[in-house]
């Protein structure tokens, strides 16, 4: 998470009312996220995902569980992740949801996971991972690397 400026301060604990499930617990990062440099990195447009599974007769998808949660954060930021609950201070040691960051890192770090070589039949988008094949046997070699 690179910054522009010193971030001073803590970011406040919200409540976020969900229609028809509970209410959820979050860091309020809007004030953080304003001085923070944007990492450029998107999530590739859906008619992009769509064309590159042309010929595809198989598609495995793996939904990763607390996704950004598994990402080790940059011992550097995670001050900048902190915030106060019943006056004592913690600090995310993982990538939160909800800062500005977040997706890219999380995103840039599946990339490194998953390697270059796993490029023609992965695709990565957001929290899950598509194994797409244009046979059976292909698909299950492609299950079985990496």
């Amino acid at each position: 998470m690179g910054f522009n400026s010193g971030f001073k301060g803590l970011n406040p604990l919200t409540v976020v009312q969900r229609e028809g499930k509970s209410p959820l617990i979050c860091v309020d990062a809007r004030k953080l996220s304003q001085v923070m440099l944007p990492d450029r990195r998107k999530v590739a447009p859906m008619q992009e995902i769509l064309q590159r599974f042309y010929g595809t007769r198989y598609i495995t998808t793996l939904d990763l569980s607390s996704a950004f949660l598994q990402v080790t954060l940059d011992e550097t930021s995670r001050k900048n992740t902190a915030f106060e609950y019943q006056s004592k201070v913690y600090q995310y040691r993982r990538i939160p949801y909800g800062f500005r960051n977040s997706l890219a890192g999380f995103m840039r770090a599946l990339q490194t996971v998953l390697g270059d070589e796993t490029c023609g039949y992965v695709i990565n988008y957001v929290d899950e991972i598509l194994i797409f094949s244009r046979s059976f046997d292909q698909q299950m070699d492609h299950l079985t690397q990496r």
